[in-house]
């Protein structure tokens, strides 16, 4: 394909996804507007169809702009009073598909993926462009300084002095040379992060369609969605955030006639709330519905096995694969597949997923996860001879081991009996727990933990790299990072090491 005529193509998927959104989003306004509002709704509808087909028509779309002309039909025709919008929105679906495959027929990414595609503003760019000169001229003097230094003869009468100057001039080169990288790193970030209501546009949708399939009324809230968070995990975020809301619609919410006996309004509420804590950004979705059915997960959990030393335990029945208290699956859920993949997903990227619940009150998922996933802030700590970073945002406490806690599986902090584990017996680099050292408290998932070290060696920024494929995910360890003198660091994994169970010998 023409360069020219694949940017063009480019320029029109990107704007067309914009595009079909808007309609959606005016289409799902149309159920809670009043009547005076859903004429301007429809019309904005109709503008943005209306656009897309003249854009695709000009490039010798046929497709998309037939079915453009025929979403134009369909909105022209929807009643003012009543508005039936589900074959509409089917058909805004079968048009979205039809932008993904030429997408993929033109070897680009379809419009729907987050990653796809990134617009930078000029101004951000220029200051990039700022820095990096900066940096170069920075370096150029730490370069003259550092061959000046090598110039310099021991035996001249004022090396000394010289060779001072030298080291001077170096490291006024160097500061400012680390000042211009600290720049750089801060902008690039800044284009990497992506802000959270982003993902909250798709959400109205799958309560939408939910309800319908159901027979239920459910409206959605949302809070925080200025929250901002690194873009290689918007995908995540979001597959994750859609399978929390479409359960809560499908097995939380009541039926309108079952909410009215419990004295509840008709509709139910989903509140999808976004908040930045520390280095976590923390995605709540909350409903007011029946709250879960621990009789039927207890019951569910029998049917697969699981010991009953754990049926009291609510995380581990919600989210254990296979699990469900349907009897049969059907298009929306049923098969305990979707709860246990979002925290699988959750816990591959460092971060979690806390759940609560009320009989009759409702229940409340809290997906946790890092703000950003190339550069974090760790604790480094020593066990063994063998040194490891600690991610410093599920860092809850350091301290010197109490004394005279005779060596075992708990030990007293704040109060209360804190259960500890050994890192090197963990990792298997000890055989026997140690009886003396450091503490540090671990908070994941609503569990709080000790592990034991020989020593905290120091709070760092490292930049994060995967495990390797061969290499698996062993159990405690969540990545590896490679220190400035060479030195290859893994990285706990702070979720694991908060229910691992280690034989003891």
């Amino acid at each position: 394909m023409d360069e020219s005529l694949s940017q063009l193509l480019e320029e029109f998927l990107l704007e067309a996804r914009e595009r079909a959104a808007r309609v959606e989003h005016a289409l799902l306004d149309l159920e809670d507007s009043l009547p005076d509002q859903r004429a301007l709704l429809l019309e904005r509808a109709r503008r943005e169809l209306h656009t897309l087909k003249g854009n695709a028509g000009m490039l010798g779309l046929g497709g998309p702009q037939r079915l453009a002309h025929r979403l134009e039909d369909m909105v022209e025709g929807l009643a003012p009073v009543a508005p039936e919008v589900a074959p509409v929105l089917d058909e805004l679906d079968r048009l979205r598909l039809e932008l993904a495959e030429l997408a993929s027929g033109a070897g680009g990414a379809a419009p729907g993926e987050p990653d796809s595609w990134l617009r930078v503003a000029p101004a951000r760019l220029d200051e990039l462009m700022a820095a990096v000169a900066e940096g170069l001229t920075h370096r150029h003097r730490l370069a003259l300084a550092v061959g000046h230094g090598r110039q310099l003869d021991p035996g001249d009468p004022g090396f000394a002095e010289r060779s001072a100057d030298a080291w001077e001039a170096a490291g006024e080169a160097l500061h400012a040379l680390e000042v211009d990288l600290r720049r750089l790193e801060e902008e690039v970030q800044g284009l990497r992060m992506v802000p959270l209501r982003t993902l909250f546009a798709p959400l109205r949708r799958i309560v939408s369609d939910g309800a319908r399939q159901t027979g239920k009324r459910a409206r959605l809230l949302t809070g925080g969605g200025e929250a901002t968070l690194d873009r290689s995990l918007v995908g995540l975020a979001g597959d994750a955030l859609g399978h929390l809301v479409r359960n809560t619609v499908l097995h939380g919410i009541e039926t309108p006639a079952e909410r009215q006996r419990r004295g509840k309004s008709a509709a139910g509420t989903v509140a999808v709330q976004a908040a930045v804590e520390g280095d976590l950004v923390r995605l709540t979705v909350e409903d007011d519905g029946a709250g879960l059915d621990r009789d039927g997960l207890r019951d569910a959990a029998r049917r697969l096995g699981v010991e009953e030393t754990r049926l009291d335990d609510l995380h581990t029945l919600v989210f254990l694969p296979g699990l469900t208290t349907r009897r049969a699956a059907d298009l929306g859920a049923g098969r305990g597949i979707g709860l246990a993949a979002v925290l699988e997903a959750a816990r591959a990227a460092g971060g979690g997923v806390e759940v609560a619940s009320e009989p009759g009150r409702g229940t409340r998922f809290t997906l946790s996860l890092p703000l950003q996933v190339t550069l974090t802030r760790v604790l480094r700590v020593a066990a063994d001879g063998r040194e490891y970073a600690l991610p410093v945002r599920a860092v809850v406490d350091t301290a010197r081991r109490p004394g005279g806690d005779g060596g075992g599986s708990t030990v007293e902090w704040r109060g209360h009996r804190l259960p500890v584990l050994d890192l090197g017996q963990a990792l298997g680099t000890s055989v026997t727990p140690r009886r003396d050292g450091y503490l540090a408290v671990v908070g994941a998932e609503g569990r709080v933990r000790g592990l034991l070290v020989d020593q905290l060696v120091g709070l760092q920024q490292v930049v994060v790299s995967d495990l390797d494929e061969v290499a698996g995910r062993p159990a405690g360890i969540g990545g590896t990072t490679v220190l400035g003198d060479g030195r290859v660091l893994l990285i706990l994994d702070p979720t694991t090491l908060t229910t691992l169970e280690v034989a003891t010998r």
